[in-house]
């Protein structure tokens, strides 16, 4: 059916939706586009939109592709689905260190494609946030490849400000650089930063990527806490740090926490099996090249501890509570 064909309302709504890759649900296009399920319900019945088995709302990519040319340039819907989808980001986020980790990575799959799009259409600084706020997502999914390109763009858009400098590194780790000017400076916006990460994997991801980096301070939350404790039971073959360490994941209902924490202690184990002795350098290397499966515990070396190496750890205070990052301040974790 043409879409001239159609009364206003409806015009209005199919060009709307076009804003939306993947599909939508019910909610996302009642917040997206202001419609309400009457106006829906009449373009599904008029076959320009299909409902899927899983309650999603979908256009062909055809019909999408006419509509978008009928959109209006400045149309508010195209900042909405942004703002919706940095504010489903946000909330998932927290909740993949959860219970409800598998809920929430099945969530953020169907909407994956309306994530990377959400990346695209938002203001540089709304990027920034959401490559942070996503990057436990991508990692756990192995997706990191998949969304390179994508944040390379956004860098490339970026002004670099200290403000977000925790997030312009994330940005920099999942567009997949190691070296140069842009990795350069977020090693510098992290070394100089005197507050708790705001994103929990930040500094095993930039650790396990980049390399070492003294003097980040970890938050005070519980999922950092037994981060923290891994990477010292890892440093001291501890078993009492691994237990306890599996014991505040398995009250986070963490999975892959708990799976981290349990391969250490397999490996401390003096009945573990061959292939538990040393981890393989393709597991090693699961995080740089987008595997799935659980990445190898990092590690990390305990406030005012020494490392392999000798050197101590210089932590510095926190901003705000004189103390040294909460749990530990992490200043080495190696692959």
């Amino acid at each position: 059916m043409e879409l001239v064909l159609l009364e206003p309302g409806e015009r209005e709504l199919a060009a709307r939706l076009s804003v939306f890759r993947g599909g939508a649900t019910a909610e996302a296009v009642a917040r997206v586009c202001g419609a309400g399920a009457g106006a829906l319900a009449s373009l599904v019945e008029k076959s320009l939109v299909e409902v899927r088995d899983d309650g999603r709302y979908r256009m062909l990519e055809t019909i999408r592709a006419h509509a978008a040319e009928r959109l209006p340039d400045g149309d508010p819907a195209v900042a909405a689905h942004s703002a919706y989808y940095r504010t489903l980001a946000g909330t998932a986020d927290p909740e993949l260190r959860g219970p409800a980790q598998l809920e929430w990575l099945a969530r953020l799959d169907a909407e994956d494609a309306n994530l990377r799009a959400a990346l695209r259409h938002g203001t540089p600084d709304d990027g920034l946030r959401l490559v942070a706020a996503l990057t436990p997502y991508w990692w756990l999914r192995g997706l990191r490849g998949r969304v390179a390109a994508p944040v390379a763009e956004l860098l490339d858009r970026v002004e670099p400000s200290a403000d977000l400098g925790e997030e312009y590194a994330l940005c920099v780790l999942a567009a997949g650089l190691r070296e140069g000017e842009q990795v350069e400076r977020a090693r510098r916006f992290l070394a100089t930063s005197t507050t708790p990460l705001r994103q929990p994997y930040t500094a095993f991801l930039w650790s396990t990527s980049v390399g070492p980096l003294e003097g980040l301070c970890l938050g005070d939350d519980p999922w950092s806490h037994a981060l923290a404790l891994v990477g010292r039971a890892h440093l001291t073959s501890s078993e009492t740090l691994f237990e306890e360490a599996l014991a505040g994941f398995r009250s986070l209902g963490e999975r892959w926490g708990t799976a981290t924490a349990l391969e250490g202690l397999a490996g401390l184990s003096p009945t573990r099996c061959p292939c538990s002795r040393r981890p393989s350098p393709s597991s090693r290397n699961w995080g740089r090249r987008g595997r799935r499966g659980p990445p190898p515990a990092p590690r990390v070396r305990p406030r005012g501890g020494r490392g392999p190496r000798g050197g101590g750890c210089r932590p510095r205070p926190c901003r705000g509570d004189g103390a040294t990052g909460g749990p530990a301040c992490l200043s080495l974790m190696t692959a």
